[in-house]
């Protein structure tokens, strides 16, 4: 297995027209989106007192700051260019909304697969991250990019950064690991394909049992967790069966039990979404804490997709069932019954 993923994306590729019709029509499409909706988010206005802090900074602030060093500084230019908060945000959506077009327009597919995706992500994922948390969408730009590389050093630059741009994705570490040893021990990997992602399973399960408790003892350390402890988001009521939790190990179950028809490389990214499963559960007592760790590994149901269509039969099928099933559900979630989501 050469690419777990299969996709030629490296600093000397010259897109063909196709692709820069693709990126241009994403871009224009979620810009627009974007603007039409982008006060709506429900963190806007805390992004606007942040911004008007940030304004009142000198460059010795940003070492202080409790925000990611990347983020911190590309907005602390980006309030000296603008004066506007408005126009703030909006150029923080143009760079997430770039980083996801650069993504989606250079996966080699067809237009079937294509416009599939592209509603899947508008519906799924746009509203949570691009108009609310931005700051964890420029993030997963990065490290979409980063497992989209073939070369192990860009890989490790680009998830560096979004690293410091969210300390969170840092969950998404051992996956990583998994996936180069996927692509640097192909032959080993396939032969022992189960046994390493029990292994993992059980890792992670492990290590979820101990969750809280560390958790506990980092609070006093990380003033993001302090704030999620002082503010009472901790204490936020998520249900462990809540619709997009079953949504999800609906969609996992049912994809495993049709996984003998999938290549190892598709049934990556469902051993991925395993992964977050277990993530949410383990971390369920800090609810946006486990809600976060688990829509991070979420977004690779993207890759997932795009694997999945390549199949014939019950494998494509099964990716476009659960693209329209999440598609319409997570559209009625955000717009109609947002208390669903949790």
């Amino acid at each position: 297995m050469s690419s777990t993923i299969d996709i030629k994306v490296n600093g000397h590729c010259t897109p063909n027209t196709s692709v820069r019709y693709r990126t241009f029509l994403i871009f224009l499409l979620f810009a627009l989106v974007g603007l039409f909706y982008i006060e709506s988010g429900v963190d806007f206005e805390n992004y606007v007192n942040y911004f008007d802090v940030v304004r009142t900074y000198d460059y010795n602030d940003l070492l202080i700051n409790r925000i990611e060093p990347f983020f911190g500084l590309l907005t602390f230019i980006l309030v000296r260019f603008f004066i506007s908060n408005f126009w703030v945000y909006f150029f923080l959506l143009i760079i997430s909304i770039f980083l996801k077009s650069y993504i989606l327009s250079r996966i080699e597919q067809s237009w079937f697969s294509f416009s599939l995706i592209i509603c899947f992500y508008l519906f799924r994922y746009f509203p949570l991250y691009e108009l609310t948390q931005i700051r964890v969408s420029i993030a997963i730009g990065f490290v979409m990019i980063a497992f989209l590389l073939s070369g192990m050093r860009l890989r490790c630059i680009f998830f560096l950064v979004a690293c410091l741009t969210h300390y969170s994705i840092l969950v998404l570490l051992p996956l990583l690991l998994i996936l180069y040893i996927s692509e640097r021990f192909s032959s080993e990997y396939q032969s022992n394909e189960n046994l390493i992602w029990m292994l993992t399973i059980i890792c992670f399960s492990v290590a979820g049992l101990g969750a809280h408790s560390v958790l506990q003892y980092l609070t006093p350390y990380f003033s993001v967790l302090q704030i999620y402890d002082t503010k009472s988001f901790g204490e936020v009521s998520v249900s462990p069966f809540s619709a997009t939790i079953l949504i999800d190990i609906v969609g996992i179950i049912s994809a495993l039990a049709i996984q003998q028809y999938m290549t190892p490389s598709t049934r990556f990214w469902i051993y991925a979404q395993v992964l977050g499963i277990i993530c949410f559960y383990s971390f369920i007592d800090f609810p946006i804490v486990a809600y976060r760790v688990k829509e991070l590994f979420s977004i690779f149901w993207i890759f997932y997709i795009f694997k999945a269509v390549q199949h014939e039969g019950l494998v494509r099928l099964h990716a476009f069932l659960f693209t329209i099933i999440c598609s319409v559900s997570y559209l009625y979630f955000y717009f109609i019954g947002a208390s669903a989501i949790f």
